[in-house]
């Protein structure tokens, strides 16, 4: 890890810092996917009030406390209730040719130094990060990779005096309090990583857990039933992936073919090749190929052709959009021109492309 030069000093002292296809089927997956997402929230905390109640009192470790687990950051992010999951390579993508327009135009360098300032993480040298939507609120995960100061001491900094700090573990540190009008909690682990919950403190309080090896029960993020049905090669590292569990909402892209509410899980990658990168989409599902590989072709050109879609020329592929299946996963994959892509995101993140539609 990068942490080095004494850029973590304090970390291991022993104080506490302040820190097959028919409309039935369309209709009753959806239906299914609802009810799902509205007992998820339960689930969450009901499987956190376990684990809490099986616990000893929140406050100093038990003397059998056994080792911080280790693993990927995505183990560390519950199933239950997840709604969207962001994975990727900070640093990797603050390296890569193709997005040198997006890191002139938006991930300035002075932009890189305000973040590191305000979090004590400096992003351009993060290895790992993530983002998790659930209806709690969202969670944020970085590895330690890219610390440049315990990032619990900028955090109560943002929280202006309504912090509450605790110790629950030796190596653990939980920091609440609300930034202007938002409940937020951080919760460090050791010096592997650090979470910040937006919204319900419950997401933070899960990954305390899990990293003392009290949620062994509870299914990780990329194991759970909806995402466990994409291959493993989609559910390994890379630059930058989006998940979403279904079933999908149809009216993201005004879907008429119905191909997005019998997906069962949606993966979006990032591959980048030079000055080249590379889009895929993959569906899991029960599918027919003859006949749902058009639809999921046609599914992508009636999104390729929206505002926003044009804005970042996934109307403009360089060579044609190459799409393969089988009766369990439909893929697409098209390869664009990296910074007209960039060129186009950098614009749309300063907010100069006024209303786009969908």
């Amino acid at each position: 890890m990068a942490n080095t030069d004494g850029a973590l000093d304090g970390f291991h002292d022993d104080q506490p810092h302040t820190v097959h296809d028919t409309d039935t089927r369309v209709t009753t997956r959806a239906r299914l996917g609802i009810a799902g997402r509205m007992s998820a929230r339960w689930r969450v905390l009901v499987l956190l009030a376990c684990a809490l109640g099986c616990s000893s009192a929140v406050g100093a470790a038990a003397p059998s406390e056994p080792p911080l687990h280790h693993g990927a950051l995505p183990d560390f992010v519950p199933a239950a209730g997840l709604r969207w999951l962001v994975v990727g390579s900070p640093r990797e993508l603050a390296a890569a040719p193709a997005l040198a327009p997006l890191r002139d135009g938006w991930l300035t360098e002075a932009r890189r130094q305000a973040f590191a300032r305000s979090t004590g993480i400096d992003l351009w040298q993060t290895e790992r990060a993530l983002a998790a939507g659930f209806e709690l609120g969202t969670l944020y995960l970085a590895d330690a990779s890219g610390w440049v100061a315990p990032p619990e001491k900028p955090f109560v900094a943002r929280l202006a005096g309504s912090e509450r700090s605790e110790q629950p573990h030796p190596r653990i540190w939980r920091v609440s309090g609300v930034a202007g009008t938002h409940p937020e909690t951080l919760v460090r682990v050791a010096d592997q990583l650090v979470a910040v919950a937006v919204g319900d403190p419950t997401l933070a309080r899960v990954v305390e857990l899990r990293a003392r090896g009290r949620l062994g029960r509870v299914v990780s993020a990329l194991d759970g039933v909806s995402l466990a049905a994409l291959p493993a090669d989609l559910r390994r590292p890379g630059p930058l992936t989006l998940y979403v569990p279904g079933p999908l909402e149809e009216d993201w892209v005004a879907d008429g073919t119905s191909l997005l509410g019998n997906t069962q899980a949606l993966a979006l990658t990032l591959e980048l090749a030079g000055e080249h990168m590379t889009l895929g989409v993959a569906l899991a599902g029960h599918w027919r190929p003859e006949r749902d590989l058009p639809r999921l072709l046609e599914t992508w050109d009636i999104f390729a052709r929206t505002s926003l879609g044009r804005e970042l020329t996934l109307d403009r592929p360089l060579e044609p959009t190459e799409t393969a299946g089988s009766e369990t996963l439909l893929r697409l994959r098209t390869q664009l021109a990296g910074d007209a892509f960039a060129t186009g995101l950098a614009r749309l993140l300063r907010g100069q492309l006024g209303d786009l539609t969908l």
